[in-house]
């Protein structure tokens, strides 16, 4: 019986904590940087998706924006955590908020792409190399909308003074490469 209790107690905790990201759930998931865009579009989405893999992938970027999140979104779960949902992790709900923010768009929309669209799950970390795997993670729409509103104004903020931040740097960089 002591057993029991101590795995459910381990259970318990580790849904306590949204975790930054689940790298390699499984050998089958396509890597985020794999994310291949097209260079001459002119939608939104793949402009949006693109720099969200550009957070991912530069470190003391992704750390910036990862601590944030953590700090905003990991007290305010404790409701969903006592309800038995286990919750997106913390990518999932920035890509999809920022996507929804990006594209001013309803939760429908999301919805859809969160559940059909291939370059936007690869971006997320949910896609599979076979789009036929039963496995396939899927989202309701009443879990991205709970999840979505842990996502507050302030916090978006934060983050998008550090990507401006980021980007000025990287502005000087290329100027002084250039001259």
């Amino acid at each position: 019986m002591y057993l029991l209790d101590l795995v459910c107690k381990l259970e318990k905790h580790s849904r306590a904590m949204r975790t930054k990201f689940e790298r390699n759930p499984d050998l089958f998931t396509l890597p985020i940087s794999s994310a291949k865009f097209h260079k001459n579009t002119r939608d939104e989405a793949p402009k949006l998706l693109k720099g969200l893999q550009a957070i991912y992938l530069k470190e003391e970027l992704n750390s910036a924006v990862f601590s944030i999140l953590s700090k905003s979104i990991n007290p305010k779960q404790e409701k969903l955590v006592k309800s038995g949902r286990k919750g997106m992790g913390l990518w999932e709900i920035l890509v999809l908020g920022v996507m929804r923010q990006g594209l001013n768009t309803n939760y429908d929309r999301i919805h859809h792409f969160a559940n059909n669209d291939n370059l936007m799950r690869t971006v997320m970390g949910i896609e599979s190399e076979s789009n036929l795997d039963q496995n396939r993670k899927q989202y309701g729409l009443t879990t991205i909308k709970n999840n979505l509103a842990l996502l507050d104004e302030q916090t978006i903020d934060k983050i998008n003074q550090i990507v401006i931040e980021y980007g000025h740097t990287l502005l000087k960089k290329k100027k002084k490469l250039s001259r």
